[in-house]
């Protein structure tokens, strides 16, 4: 399942929200455990890979109880020379959070920070929230 059939990649060059619809359609487990292998797969297929399908797929990590796979998703992105956003970052921290990884928490919260972004109300109640369940 980690390269989309070529006629998908077809229907979703030049469609960044059907793409991120295709993404949400996909089982969580599936897209959790191979988020970086389709989303390098379809910017390999010349497919535009966005912030919000870096998100869709850290989310769907987090409901499949893979947080550190939503970490990795993280850095691929970073590998990609792709900024993450404040809302991929909140999203790695709610993963870490519900796992009970606060210290992942709170580095992720230092993380974005040292990226240039302001944490906002989510992030610091996310990391407060990882801190209660320490």
């Amino acid at each position: 399942m980690a390269i989309p059939p070529l006629s998908v990649v077809e229907e979703l060059r030049g469609q960044p929200r059907r793409t991120n619809s295709w993404l949400r359609q996909m089982p969580h487990a599936v897209l959790a455990s191979e988020a970086q292998e389709i989303l390098a797969a379809l910017s390999d297929a010349t497919v535009e890979v966005n912030a919000f399908h870096f998100s869709t797929a850290m989310s769907a990590c987090d409901r499949s109880g893979l947080w550190q796979h939503g970490l990795e998703v993280l850095k691929e992105m970073k590998d990609m020379r792709m900024q993450p956003n404040l809302v991929c970052w909140n999203g790695a921290m709610a993963a870490s959070e519900h796992a009970s990884a606060w210290a992942t928490t709170l580095q992720l919260l230092v993380g974005l920070k040292a990226e240039g972004l302001t944490a906002d109300e989510i992030s610091i109640n996310t990391a407060l929230c990882a801190c209660r369940r320490k």
